[in-house]
């Protein structure tokens, strides 16, 4: 009998800045689109462990503040015969000036880079998409666009 695996998507945000790091991605799945970096949890790892290696082997970066946000897709690609459960995280770059494509990632990823709110690319990997629309906020008294996370390690909603 099969299974599905079980993966993480990290929304990762600038230190500093108003961004989060999506990459385009190349290949099978969704060639040309934006995607949010992540990846297969090993056999045995725990989720958390999975967002900090999959992290630094994919974009060399190390990361702080990681949350579960409590968001969970159902990803089935019949065509090439894959099935994921992927739970969703978010985090802080620590160390984003040395942010860089790994060579494993050269074959997925076109380019990593970071967006603000008002500026993201198009178009969006699936669920990347939507959760990213669930996290951005307008505040009209300012006239500003931020991005909001709640989740439920934070403020126990999702």
């Amino acid at each position: 009998m099969e299974y599905p695996g079980v993966a993480v998507g990290v929304v990762i945000t600038h230190p500093t800045e108003n961004g989060i790091l999506l990459g385009k991605r190349i290949g099978l799945l969704g060639n040309g689109q934006y995607a949010i970096p992540g990846g297969k949890v090993d056999f045995g790892e725990i989720p958390f462990a999975t967002v900090i290696r999959e992290i630094k082997e994919e974009t060399n970066l190390d990361l702080r503040n990681i949350y579960f946000t409590g968001k969970i897709t159902n990803d089935y690609f019949p065509e090439p015969g894959k099935h994921y459960i992927t739970l969703y995280y978010i985090a802080e770059a620590i160390n984003p000036s040395e942010l860089k494509l790994s060579e494993a990632e050269r074959k997925k990823v076109e380019s990593w880079d970071w967006y603000e709110p008002e500026k993201l690319p198009k178009p969006m990997w699936m669920h990347t998409g939507m959760l990213i629309d669930s996290m951005v906020e307008f505040d009209k008294n300012r006239g500003l666009t931020k991005w909001i996370f709640k989740t439920p390690d934070i403020d126990g909603v999702s």
